[in-house]
């Protein structure tokens, strides 16, 4: 180096732009150069979609929304369409009321149908519920499930248990 010790610097291949990568007292030899290793970009977890509130008409038609604590039948929900949700593209197979499964209909293993249940020229989604268990007190039952596209949607009724 120019101080009289060896010392390690870099160039362009002509000779030009020597830039000094040391300059410590003692001597600088036999560098070890290693690849210029790229780290991968972390992904960002994802943020999940916003939850679409619905709303659903637990036995359409019957108010108040009364269930059995032990009846062994099924449960008629309606996911109604709004001016702002079509309740269409509602994936049957996901919905869920208070963890109660959907009753598939027949061999075909379709769940639900389309029906105008509250008479305003829409087509609501109207799925049968198999029985749940219920406590005694209950008074909302909460309806989850996803769309086609793969947003959570989320509705609620007003219920009463009756024994």
């Amino acid at each position: 180096g120019r101080d009289g010790n060896a010392e390690i610097y870099v160039m362009n291949a002509d000779g030009s732009g020597p830039m000094n990568l040391t300059n410590d007292p003692g001597e600088d030899r036999w560098p070890d150069w290693q690849p210029l290793v790229t780290l991968p970009t972390p992904t960002p977890t994802p943020t999940p979609p916003p939850v679409i509130n619905v709303t659903i008409d637990i036995k359409p038609g019957s108010d108040p929304n009364c269930v059995n604590t032990g009846g062994n039948g099924v449960i008629p929900v309606a996911i109604l369409t709004t001016p702002t949700f079509d309740a269409a593209d509602v994936d049957p197979l996901t919905v869920t009321l208070l963890g109660g499964a959907i009753r598939l209909n027949g061999k075909s293993g379709n769940a639900g149908s389309l029906q105008d249940v509250d008479s305003d020229g829409d087509l609501d989604r109207v799925i049968q519920v198999i029985d749940f268990s219920l406590s005694t007190g209950e008074t909302t039952a909460v309806l989850n499930g996803i769309t086609f596209g793969g947003t959570p949607i989320e509705g609620a009724d007003a219920i009463c248990v009756v024994p």
